[in-house]
C-alpha cells in the first residue's frame, strides 16, 4: 500500500497484492492436484482512497481495481483451471472492477490481540468476499494460542456438482510454547 495524505485521515492510495501457493494441494480424497507451486498466481492492483479514522483501522476503497489470475500452461493440463476462476481452455483471467478492503488490529486486553481483514471485489457481474479473523492469546510467559477463522466466497468459482458458488472455510487452532534462553 502506498499513499499520499490529502486530509487529516484521508489518503489517495495505490494498493497491490500478490498471492500464490508454495506447495501442492490435492482435491479432497483424490490424487488430482487443485493447486501447485506458483499456480495459481493472484495479483490485484487498485487505485483509490484510504480512510484511517482510528489507530489500527484502515478502510480502503479502490473504484479502479485490476485483478489477474494466472496458471502456468504446464499446470493447466494437470489442474482444473475452472476451479481457480479461469475459463476452460485458458491459463489467464484478468478483470477490471472495484474493491473494498478493511484492516483492523486492536488489543481488547493485554493478553489478547485481534486482527481482522475484510476484502470485497466485484467485476460488476460476480463478487469475491474474503474475511480473516486472527486472535492471538497469551496464556502465560511460556504458552500462547492462536485462533484463525477464514470464510471466503468467490462467485467466479462454481461447484462441479450443482454449478453454484459455495462458501469456503479455513479454521486453525494452535498452541505454542516459547522459552527465552539468557
Amino acid at each position: 500500500k502506498f499513499g499520499f495524505q490529502v486530509h487529516e485521515k484521508w489518503y489517495v492510495s495505490a494498493v497491490g497484492e500478490f498471492k500464490t501457493n508454495c506447495w501442492p494441494n490435492f482435491q479432497t480424497n483424490s490424487t488430482r492436484l487443485s493447486t501447485t507451486f506458483l499456480t495459481p498466481i493472484r495479483f490485484t492492483l487498485g487505485v483509490g482512497v484510504d480512510y484511517k479514522p482510528l489507530k489500527g483501522l484502515s478502510i480502503n476503497l479502490s473504484p479502479a481495481t485490476y485483478k489477474l489470475i494466472y496458471a502456468f500452461s504446464s499446470d493447466s493440463t494437470r489442474i482444473d483451471v475452472t476451479s481457480l476462476g479461469i475459463e476452460a481452455g485458458h491459463d489467464l483471467q484478468s478483470e477490471i472492477g472495484s474493491s473494498l478492503s478493511v484492516a483492523w488490529k486492536w488489543r481488547p486486553l493485554r493478553e489478547i490481540e485481534v486482527e481482522t481483514k475484510f476484502y470485497f471485489f466485484t467485476n460488476y457481474k460476480q463478487v469475491e468476499l474474503d474475511l480473516e479473523i486472527d486472535v492471538d492469546f497469551i496464556i502465560n510467559k511460556y504458552l500462547s494460542a492462536k485462533l484463525l477463522l477464514h470464510p471466503r466466497y468467490d462467485g467466479t468459482i462454481e461447484n462441479v456438482t450443482d454449478k453454484r458458488s459455495k462458501i469456503q472455510f479455513k479454521e486453525l487452532i494452535s498452541v505454542g510454547f516459547a522459552h527465552t534462553f539468557k
